[in-house]
Formats: structure tokens, C-alpha cells, sequence
């Protein structure tokens, strides 16, 4: 009986090291490739071309016009800043990635007015841009439809078993 006890024991260590390190990460890691390909996915719902009005409606995705904001989307390494807790990003290189996600108001620098050099079209002085998130409400429709959560005890259970 002693011997099972031991190995028991010993059983408990190898998984409570698990736990606290490797499989956290995967864990995090599935998240953070989850919520990139998703929200990858909500860039793709509507399209149109250049110079034209988006089909977009007002707080949906910004539609896509040639697909550089979503290849944009980069993840950064899993991080385990203490045992037990692992951090996954993600999100856009793109500049107006973040002028997409939570809207902003361009003002002009000089005397002149702000304007699209590809169309000609002339804005003013000042031009607002209306939020168009994509990632907030992506990361927020995998946690709702218990996506991700299922992701995360997927991987953490197979890097704890492995």
C-alpha cells in the first residue's frame, strides 16, 4: 500500500507541476489562437472597394477592403508571469487597427483641409471616424457561446495528460 501511496504522490507532483507551467500555457496559447483566427474571420463579413461607402453597419466589423488589417493581426508569445497565470495577446500592426476598435477624430495639422489622396474627396478640417471594434466584441461572442472556454480546457487537459 505504501508503494501505491508513493506513487500517487509522485503522480500528484508531476501533474500539480503541469498545471502550474506548461499547461497553463497551452491553455493561453489556445485562447490567444481562438480569438486571432476569430476575430480574422469578423474581418472577412463584409467587403468593398476603395473610395467607395462601407456596407459595414454601424457597430459591425470595418468590411475589408484589401485584407491588411486582418493579416495585420500578429500574436505575441505566451508569457507566464507567475506560476499558474499565462498571458496570450493579440491584435493588429496595422496603424488604424486601433482607430477601427474605438473610433477617433482626425484634426488637420496646417491651414489645409484634410482629404483622400486616392479619391480626391475633401473632408474639412476635422474628420470622425465612428468606432468600428472588431476585436472587443469577437472576444466577447467566444466567451458568450462557451467557445473558448471549451479551447482552454481542451488544451490545458491534453498538455496535463500528455
Amino acid at each position: 500500500m505504501n508503494n501505491v501511496g508513493a506513487e500517487i504522490e509522485m503522480n500528484l507532483k508531476i501533474l500539480r507541476r503541469r498545471a502550474a507551467g506548461p499547461s497553463v500555457r497551452s491553455a493561453a496559447t489556445a485562447a490567444g489562437r481562438a480569438g486571432e483566427t476569430a476575430t480574422k474571420m469578423a474581418l472577412q463579413l463584409y467587403t468593398h472597394t476603395e473610395g467607395t461607402p462601407t456596407p459595414s453597419p454601424p457597430g459591425s466589423p470595418p468590411a475589408k477592403i484589401s485584407g491588411a488589417l486582418a493579416r495585420s493581426m500578429q500574436r505575441t508569445p505566451t508569457v507566464l508571469p507567475r506560476p499558474g497565470v499565462a498571458e496570450s495577446t493579440y491584435g493588429p500592426t496595422a496603424v488604424y487597427g486601433i482607430v477601427h476598435e474605438f473610433g477617433m477624430t482626425i484634426h488637420s495639422t496646417g491651414p489645409w483641409p484634410l482629404r483622400n489622396t486616392a479619391t480626391g474627396q475633401v473632408f474639412g478640417r476635422q474628420v470622425t471616424i465612428p468606432q468600428r471594434a472588431f476585436m472587443r466584441p469577437t472576444v466577447a461572442k467566444l466567451a458568450e457561446s462557451g467557445f473558448l472556454a471549451e479551447v482552454i480546457a481542451a488544451a490545458f487537459a491534453k498538455s496535463l495528460l500528455a
